[in-house]
């Protein structure tokens, strides 16, 4: 008898895909709370940060800080909530059979967590833990999951996982002993000083999908909002990777500087992409992060809202003219549309019949040139390497023009973030 390999059971439709995001803020505002209750209106379930560990250098006494979250509140929206416990950098002797201290870290918080959901009269949908574990301690960070189970045997779990882990040694087991994970594709490369870059190839991240897929265990995609800045010094050396806002009474130094960027149209077609042809053991995509308003690293939320359902969203850039009482025709900006808009490549500015340029200035993220019979605004190679967007409202200030009586004609050359990017 000759046996056949088993085949994929295609007459079974799959099943729709989930769609969760993260809500990461620590200090939850009035904004935040505002966000969540538009989300959840969208979304099949929120996953909440609910504590950060940390191991000081050199030290096994883990520090941690529970945020502060509204659970009863977000209970009241309706949708299931998943809570998440994130552990930075391990201890040293972090390994198979030396993992107590981890472990201890993460029982003492996830036990306080859902003392606090069980307060609300919440049961979390799923616990999940956020390790930053070395690739080739991922046999110890299996051995951790175990005995969290262990204790709690009929919490659902989860756990995120990076793209370098797939083909790493372990991770199989690992995520057959948590019965699930995430795969982050938002893995930041940093692009070098005064450059800037993706955060999320969309080729890779069809590939990364179908490689876990192979590892068959059901997962979920992480898929990025935000931006990061990233800060060097004189020497070129890493100082930091900012991708939230920081507290106003903290700065940081840096001589140059980088971004990279989550572009919202390649974001959506990844969605189309995977609603319509989802691998096998795709079972939902996560966000980070829900946008709040007032946080400048991150897409609105009206952008987000059109990502979810697989369409790009549509900024839509207007010039505002506006003869300033000196005689000088001011050229700004404004952008009414849904989606993430960047400053244009050129604002170009054309008087009327008969006129004559007498003089002309502009912002310093712009340079002024000469056009025929007008004046040109190109931004500067400095400015496209930070990708500026501009937030819906306020008009943003070009430049200006003296010349002519009539209100000029203006055009805007614009680019989506992969051409800004040069992609």
């Amino acid at each position: 008898m000759m046996l056949l390999p088993a085949c994929r059971d295609t007459s079974q439709p799959h099943a729709p895909l989930t769609r969760e995001a993260y809500i990461w803020q620590q200090q939850w505002r009035d904004p935040v709370e505002a966000a969540a209750a538009t989300a959840s209106r969208e979304l099949d379930s929120l996953a909440v940060l609910a504590a950060v560990i940390r191991f000081p250098k050199g030290s096994i006494a883990p520090q941690t800080q529970y945020v502060e979250v509204p659970w009863q509140r977000l209970k009241e929206h309706g949708k299931p909530i998943a809570v998440v416990v994130r552990l930075g950098t391990p201890t040293p002797s972090f390994d198979v059979g030396h993992a107590e201290h981890e472990t201890g870290a993460l029982r003492t918080a996830i036990h306080a967590t859902l003392e606090m959901l069980s307060t609300a009269g919440l049961s979390p949908s799923e616990i999940q833990v956020d390790f930053d574990c070395p690739e080739k301690k991922l046999a110890a960070y299996a051995q951790v999951m175990r005995d969290l189970r262990a204790q709690w045997p009929k919490e659902k779990w989860s756990i995120t996982s990076l793209p370098s882990w797939l083909g790493a040694k372990g991770f199989k087991e690992l995520v057959q002993t948590t019965g699930s994970y995430i795969l982050q594709v938002h893995s930041l490369k940093l692009p070098p000083p005064g450059r800037a870059a993706t955060l999320c190839d969309e080729q890779r991240s069809l590939h990364w999908a179908k490689q876990a897929d192979k590892v068959g265990v059901p997962f979920r995609i992480a898929l990025p909002t935000y931006r990061s800045e990233v800060l060097y010094d004189a020497g070129g050396k890493l100082l930091d990777v900012i991708s939230e806002d920081l507290p106003q009474d903290k700065t940081i130094r840096a001589a140059s500087r980088s971004v990279a960027v989550a572009d919202p149209a390649a974001m959506a077609r990844l969605v189309k992409q995977w609603t319509a042809e989802p691998p096998e053991h795709l079972t939902g995509l996560i966000w980070f992060r829900v946008p709040v308003e007032g946080d400048r690293r991150n897409w609105s939320m009206p952008a987000f809202l059109k990502v979810l359902q697989g369409e790009a969203p549509a900024p839509k850039l207007e010039p505002v003219v506006e003869l300033d009482p000196s005689g000088i025709w001011k050229i700004s900006i404004r952008q009414t549309g849904d989606g993430m808009a960047l400053w244009p490549l050129q604002v170009t500015v054309r008087l009327a019949s008969g006129a004559v340029v007498e003089s002309t200035d502009a912002r310093p993220e712009y340079a002024a040139g000469t056009a025929p019979n007008g004046v040109t605004f190109q931004l500067t190679r400095d400015a496209r390497a930070r990708v500026p967007e501009m937030p819906a409202g306020d008009p943003l200030y070009v430049g200006w023009v003296r010349g002519g009586s009539s209100k000029p004609e203006v055009s805007l050359t614009t680019a989506t973030v992969s051409e800004m990017l040069g992609q």
